[in-house]
């Protein structure tokens, strides 16, 4: 599902699982950006320190980029994830868990 992926966007960046799984990608050497409508540290700080740009507030210019997939987060309103996947009808969708389930983060894992 999630080979040739080369770039992703997460929509609720700042929960922990989102920016845990969102660094674990990065780590991985996948472009990631984000964007939320809270952004505070320790979340702030923590996607900062992995170079991960989070763009505040949920808007069609956060997917300017066109990203390969973009990942929604379950806290995001119904009506932003409708809106979320009519932006990115051609792109690929997927929940958080989604991702964490089909990567595999560990340290010496390699992509097949």
């Amino acid at each position: 599902m999630f080979s040739g992926i080369r770039s992703v966007h997460f929509v609720g960046i700042c929960g922990t699982a989102m920016a845990s799984t969102a660094a674990a990608m990065r780590e991985k050497g996948v472009e990631v950006t984000g964007s939320d409508q809270n952004v505070y540290p320790p979340m702030s700080t923590f996607l900062a320190d992995r170079k991960i740009e989070v763009i505040a507030g949920y808007g069609e210019r956060n997917l300017a980029h066109k990203p390969d997939l973009v990942v929604i987060g379950n806290a995001i309103s119904r009506a932003t994830r409708k809106l979320s996947l009519f932006w990115t009808i051609r792109s690929g969708t997927a929940p958080c868990p989604s991702c964490s389930k089909n990567f595999s983060f560990a340290a010496n894992a390699r992509w097949s």
